[in-house]
């Protein structure tokens, strides 16, 4: 839930907790404003249509459909959505899964605003795998490719954000596998994705399995 500050209400017609994460997806209506505000998780916000303008840090961002938002926990920000409203696709993450993440991944220590290329058809079967809601499998399979998901993001933001193209992957399977440990995204923590491989403190729950169902691949 938003903090620090009022604004509207966010219609959220699909919500759903799963592994590390809780995956839902937002719609706001038509130059509807939300007043500076934060959340207590860190978040990836995908805008599956419409658009909005976000201001972080003083600068304001155009986003438009298929443009990705990934913002540390607390991050204030405030919002404006253009007249085709926004419909949103919201990734977050507890404060133990965000600590699990930076031992492999800095993509949570700074606001980063991109172009999703490659994660847009993954995105789309994220959303679709949510409203169909239901059974373990289901679920598990909504882990998975939110974790694959999540790891293409991570790739190409950090990537966008450092003056860089995304490097050419194969296939979203392959690129998820490889670059949770992108090397734009893991300076600095080497050394812990080693301890976590050796079976330390970032090698137990839900999102660890996660992350080796999808290097499994």
């Amino acid at each position: 839930m938003p903090r620090e500050g009022s604004c509207t209400t966010a219609k959220q017609p699909s919500i759903a907790a799963v592994g590390p994460f809780i995956i839902s997806r937002t719609e706001h209506a038509s130059y509807t404003t939300l007043l500076p505000h934060s959340h207590p998780h860190a978040t990836i916000t995908i805008v599956l249509g419409g658009g909005y303008h976000e201001t972080i840090g003083g600068v304001t961002h155009e986003l438009q459909s298929m443009s990705v938002v990934v913002k540390p926990a607390g991050t204030l920000h405030a919002n404006h959505v253009d007249r085709r409203g926004a419909r949103c696709l919201l990734l977050e993450l507890t404060a133990d899964a965000a600590e699990c993440v930076r031992t492999v991944t800095n993509v949570f220590d700074t606001p980063r605003v991109a172009p999703l290329v490659r994660g847009a058809e993954l995105a789309l079967r994220t959303l679709v795998v949510l409203e169909k809601g239901g059974n373990e499998p289901a679920s598990l399979a909504l882990e998975s490719l939110t974790m694959e998901l999540t790891a293409i993001i991570a790739g190409e933001t950090c990537s966008r954000n450092r003056g860089q193209a995304p490097p050419s992957v194969t296939s979203p399977k392959k690129q998820a596998a490889t670059r949770f440990i992108s090397p734009e995204c893991s300076a600095g923590h080497t050394a812990k994705a080693s301890v976590a491989t050796r079976g330390g403190p970032g090698s137990r729950g839900p999102l660890a399995r996660s992350r080796q169902r999808i290097a499994r691949h």
